[in-house]
């Protein structure tokens, strides 16, 4: 056999040997694209999931600062709520002290005017049937005098 032969058979035998592992090589390049593209798309979800988070992040700072505002806003409203039950206390106070004072003031004040203003009615209704009596004596006097008068013209 030639040299020309022998590097032909050697090729061959080596082109048969290593056909399998060109091959297997063409199948991980393939499997190597694939692999690039599912890491292409993971590295497109992994940005998409980043501005998401920042969203949840912005949004959940937001919240902080509405739960911050709720709770002062409820310190007020407590603040308000004391300022109320203390007024409410000191107009309970108040109308206390008025019910004591009318009970003990007023009461005997109005009694005592009752009582005057009843005594001065039966004063009063007693005089306007004098009044009425006196009227009708004076009315029976005038006649009389007027009748005398007439009688006593008569005579002179």
């Amino acid at each position: 056999m030639s040299d020309n032969e022998l590097l032909l058979a050697i090729s061959d035998m080596l082109d048969r040997k290593l056909k399998p592992i060109h091959t297997d090589v063409r199948e991980l390049q393939e499997d190597m694209s694939e692999v690039k593209g599912d890491i292409a798309e993971l590295k497109a979800d992994v940005r998409e999931l980043q501005k998401d988070m920042a969203e949840v992040k912005g949004d959940i700072a937001e919240l902080k600062a509405d739960v911050r505002e709720l709770q002062e806003d409820m310190s007020e409203v407590k603040a308000d709520i004391a300022e109320l039950q203390v007024t409410v206390g000191n107009v309970q106070i108040g109308m206390k002290k008025i019910q004591i004072q009318a009970e003990t003031d007023f009461s005997p004040r109005l009694q005592n005017i009752e009582s005057c203003y009843l005594s001065t009615y039966q004063r009063y209704s007693k005089g306007t049937e004098q009044i009425d009596s006196m009227q009708l004596d004076i009315d029976v006097l005038k006649s009389t005098v007027i009748e005398h008068s007439e009688k006593l013209q008569r005579i002179s």
